[in-house]
């Protein structure tokens, strides 16, 4: 097992589909959902009469009219006031650090006006001031002069900002992390992309997933209240899959067809390598005879790959844990929907809240983040 750090969580401020921390955890326990028709965006097939409306999980109603930079900052605010809310006291500055996590924007089809030439550190750099000048001034514009950290990426970017969080408060570089979390994958724009993409679910595409939004401010601290600490511990692998989306610029259709095929069959054949599943043995114990397995929280959204990845998952826990007993699996989508980068802590925020609450039916828990380029992580939280 990797080494883990006892952390104390000391709040959590959600702004998501199903509401704040304690009504959208509520809500998740429940099995409710909170999806939506797009306003904008139809889709139609041969032989439908009317077009059927996207299905889309919007944070809240009070977004719309929102997009791109602007939608993030009205996540990220609606998050933090619902920290504050759970904190009841202001965020403490002394010892504090701040650590961001967001996605590329150009992954979200957000178009920036920047001259060409410029660097991918300087426009990710303009992208943060976008987002972070205006959030601070509007939530508390002392938090301008806090260190800051930012990571761009998908779900495993989550991951990195907490192992940041961990190690900062063992070794004493900070007393507190703020960390910060958004991602939208229901502007107009972006769904337009992944819709032609045939990512979404659609009534001819089963193995789509359902887009979704929401934004997570997480205080972390050195010491606080015996019920909410926590040791952490992680597994993550930044390495990505082989390319195999080049293709020849000289291709016949019917080679085209070709290619695609053996493309998807190299795609998937790299989900099947049980990569995955050696980070989550690395975060166990050897052998689990007649006891519980850490209760396991998926990121599996719908989409065929990561169906095939969380079998072999299943099938591992077989072969190598065959004494083991296990405890029904979270799906954090079924929920939520795919919310990107916020797929991390949503499944902690749920985790949290059945301790806090005393529904939790085990201490112990795992949390496994996929990307489709290869990048892997996983969390193991035990209170």
């Amino acid at each position: 097992m990797s080494d883990s750090s006892l952390i104390n969580i000391a709040g959590t401020g959600l702004c998501s589909s199903l509401g704040g921390y304690h009504d959208a955890c509520a809500a998740f326990r429940a099995g409710l959902t909170r999806f939506s028709d797009h306003d904008n965006i139809s889709v139609m097939f041969s032989g439908d009469e009317e077009p059927t409306p996207l299905t889309v999980a919007p944070a809240a109603t009070n977004l719309m009219g929102y997009q791109g930079v602007g939608r993030m900052i009205k996540l990220l605010a609606n998050a933090h006031s619902d920290l504050l809310s759970n904190l009841k006291h202001p965020v403490p500055k002394e010892g504090l650090v701040i650590l961001m996590a967001i996605p590329d924007p150009q992954t979200r089809a957000c178009e920036m006006e920047l001259d060409q030439g410029v660097s991918r550190d300087e426009r990710l750099q303009a992208y943060t001031d976008l987002i972070v000048m205006p959030l601070f001034a509007k939530i508390d514009p002392e938090l301008n002069d806090i260190p800051m950290q930012m990571v761009f990426g998908e779900r495993v970017a989550f991951a990195r900002i907490l192992k940041k969080a961990t190690d900062f408060l063992a070794n004493g570089t900070a007393q507190h992390c703020l960390l910060l979390v958004a991602d939208s994958l229901v502007d107009d724009k972006i769904l337009d992309e992944l819709l032609g993409e045939n990512q979404l679910k659609t009534a001819d595409n089963p193995v789509g997933f359902i887009p979704g939004e929401g934004a997570a401010m997480m205080l972390l601290s050195a010491s606080g209240s015996q019920n909410t600490r926590a040791n952490i511990s992680l597994a993550i692998d930044n390495t990505p899959f082989d390319d195999t989306r080049q293709q020849t610029d000289d291709a016949t259709a019917d080679d085209d067809l070709e290619v695609e095929l053996k493309l998807k069959a190299e795609e998937r054949a790299q989900w099947q390598d049980n990569k995955l599943f050696t980070m989550i043995r690395s975060l166990l114990l050897s052998k689990y005879e007649n006891q519980y397995l850490p209760q396991f929280v998926s990121d599996m959204n719908g989409q065929e790959n990561r169906a095939i990845e969380y079998g072999l998952i299943q099938v591992g826990f077989q072969q190598f844990y065959p004494q083991a007993h296990s405890l029904e699996e979270k799906i954090t989508a079924l929920g939520f929907a795919e919310v990107g980068a916020m797929m991390g802590p949503l499944a902690m925020a749920t985790i949290l809240a059945s301790v806090q609450r005393g529904y939790a039916r085990h201490r112990e828990f795992i949390i496994t983040l996929s990307e489709d380029n290869g990048k892997r992580a996983v969390i193991k939280l035990q209170f």
